[in-house]
């Protein structure tokens, strides 16, 4: 992917006493503006053009980029005279666009492999977005997705949520692969546009194709001051990579087995039940995953708990004696559940 867009026009207004008069692109995290952090983070990825949507302060993020050199690649800051929300940014850049492109959002902390993720994006029958997905620590303000078995999204449920309702822990991560074409229908549309509240429920009521890349890699916002201590702290935890950190705590190995060792912390990505008897009566891991939810969590909170459902082979009770012992499920059989 050669081109990433960065919205980067917001006001930072839940930032305001930290930023110190910046503009919330130019917060530092770890003693870097968050703005460099993604701009190297797609340079070391292969991407050689970045699009700045700037509006609040656009001037000053102008001239950060220029005293940086633009790190080497084109840099093009583009002012859109007016907040337009994340979707009218976009579209109002239309012209400027590649055929396929990243989008990042720009409070928002990366360590994702970018090249790993486009080429899911590529591997996939034309897709309009491929949204990167990944369970996080506050599900009930966030935009929560449902795929199906095939990867491919099926709901789109914009925050805030109705507490009767039971959904599992797959945030929106706001890290995207575009297709220009998916775009060109909304092209006359005016006023604000929300990617989340407006285009993808919209594009899944007209059928068309996206896709959710479920990764536990770290992806954090950090627009709020709770959150960017939180990030700041998580950072200084241990000297493990950021590539190589969940979202939710933790580290990841290679293998895409999760590891709790290196960093010292426990890591809350994934749930597996094994006792025996808890799956009787269901017939399909959705059913499992809703009663669960609905017998064992508080209202509102049980996508907190329960990240995601597999189906593994499972013996009869009845059973001979020496079947009895391979009753639970062996490694391979939960090697789908730890990748995602």
């Amino acid at each position: 992917m050669r081109q990433m867009v960065i919205l980067a026009g917001g006001m930072g207004t839940r930032l305001r006493e930290r930023l110190d008069g910046r503009p919330k692109p130019l917060i530092e995290i770890g003693g870097t503006p968050l703005l460099e952090h993604q701009v190297l983070l797609a340079k070391r990825h292969g991407v050689g053009r970045v699009l700045l949507l700037v509006n609040y302060a656009a001037d000053r993020i102008a001239e950060f980029c220029s005293a940086r050199g633009d790190w080497g690649i084109e840099v093009e800051c583009l002012d859109d005279g007016e907040p337009l929300g994340t979707a009218g940014a976009v579209l109002g850049a239309f012209e400027r666009l590649d055929d396929e492109f990243l989008v990042v959002y720009g409070d928002t902390m990366i360590g994702v492999d970018l090249t790993r993720f486009c080429a899911f994006h590529r591997s996939l029958p034309e897709p309009a977005f491929t949204l990167l997905l990944h369970p996080n620590d506050h599900p009930q303000d966030s935009d929560l997705v449902e795929m199906d078995e095939e990867g491919r999204i099926v709901a789109f449920h914009p925050y805030p949520h109705n507490l009767g309702h039971v959904f599992s822990n797959l945030v929106n991560a706001a890290l995207y692969v575009v297709r220009r074409t998916a775009l060109a229908p909304y092209r006359g549309m005016r006023g604000p546009l929300d990617f989340g509240k407006d285009l993808f429920p919209d594009m899944l009521h007209r059928e068309m194709p996206l896709f959710g890349y479920n990764s536990p890699e770290y992806i954090k916002d950090c627009g709020t001051p709770s959150r960017l201590e939180g990030l700041s702290r998580f950072l200084l935890r241990s000297d493990c990579p950021l590539q190589s950190r969940c979202a939710a705590g933790g580290s990841i190995r290679r293998s895409g087995w999760y590891d709790q060792r290196p960093c010292g912390v426990d890591l809350p990505c994934r749930a597996a039940s094994l006792t025996a008897g808890r799956g009787r009566g269901h017939r399909s891991p959705q059913s499992f995953r809703l009663s669960r939810c609905r017998r064992h969590e508080p209202a509102g909170d049980c996508a907190r708990r329960l990240h995601d459902c597999r189906v593994a082979p499972y013996p009869r009770d009845d059973g001979i004696p020496v079947e009895r012992r391979w009753r639970l499920p062996r490694p391979p059989l939960l090697l789908p559940a730890s990748s995602g």
